[in-house]
């Protein structure tokens, strides 16, 4: 082969894979943008997403070539996104308030709200913030633990069919709006999720590390209620519940 066919030859190949490489990058630098766009729940999901993605994105561009590649890229994207676009929670970043009537009340910090007083408006699930209550029975095989009911009745004693108006952080991976309730007919307390810890009802939620905390003043609430023995805490040996979701419900190691 003629030393300058050779020569173009290894130029192509060369201009080949630079190509390729500058799709992936551009790809990869895509991925990152859309990602850090997403609440944390998409964030996870959309990452694997890429991830799994990754091989099928390098047989596309070796089979279509580049340009059809970065097209279809693209069009991945997009429509990655808009999989994903639902799971943002409303005003991100920031708090958001929703207003309407509590319908029901599932257990000490999970509630149902409703639009305005009206049977046809939307349902909000509601899951208190900073707070973690009881957990009450799921089933055979999940057992509920002490004063669940009592949370739950205090709860639904506090808001049961009021209109009220909540102050939200964001939404789970469950699409539960998580709140604070306010309050002011209990000072120096401000929210019902303090009143909550207060009465011996719920724990200040420690759980992965103090990461679902926002309310840091309930540690001093759950101290005092501990102290004092009220609610749950006149058991010696009260479980919190993320321990005993994994210990009991997951590994059938039940002890109260």
């Amino acid at each position: 082969m003629p030393q300058g066919v050779l020569g173009c030859c290894v130029l192509a190949l060369v201009a080949s894979v630079r190509q390729t490489l500058y799709a992936l990058l551009r790809l990869f630098i895509a991925f990152v943008i859309i990602s850090l766009r997403l609440s944390q729940s998409a964030r996870k999901g959309f990452n694997r997403l890429g991830f799994c993605m990754l091989p099928a994105v390098l047989s596309i561009i070796r089979r279509v070539g580049y340009r059809r590649a970065t097209t279809l890229t693209a069009i991945a994207v997009v429509a990655m996104v808009s999989a994903f676009w639902d799971e943002t929670p409303p005003h991100a970043g920031q708090t958001y308030e929703l207003t309407g009537k509590v319908v029901r009340v599932a257990d000490g910090d999970t509630l149902t709200l409703r639009d305005g007083d009206n049977r046809d408006g939307a349902n909000h699930k509601i899951r208190l913030a900073s707070i973690d209550t009881p957990e009450k029975k799921s089933g055979s095989s999940r057992p509920g633990q002490p004063y669940a009911k009592a949370a739950t009745q205090y709860l639904a004693d506090r808001v049961a069919g009021q209109i009220i108006q909540v102050t939200c952080y964001e939404t789970d991976r469950y699409g539960r709006h998580i709140c604070d309730i306010p309050m002011t007919d209990q000072p120096p307390l401000t929210t019902v999720n303090q009143a909550l810890v207060m009465a011996g009802f719920a724990w200040a939620n420690q759980q992965a590390g103090g990461q679902y905390l926002r309310d840091d003043s309930l540690l001093d609430l759950q101290a005092e209620a501990k102290a004092q023995k009220r609610g749950l805490w006149a058991q010696p040996n009260a479980v919190a519940p993320w321990v005993w979701r994994v210990e009991c419900w997951r590994n059938g190691q039940c002890t109260q």
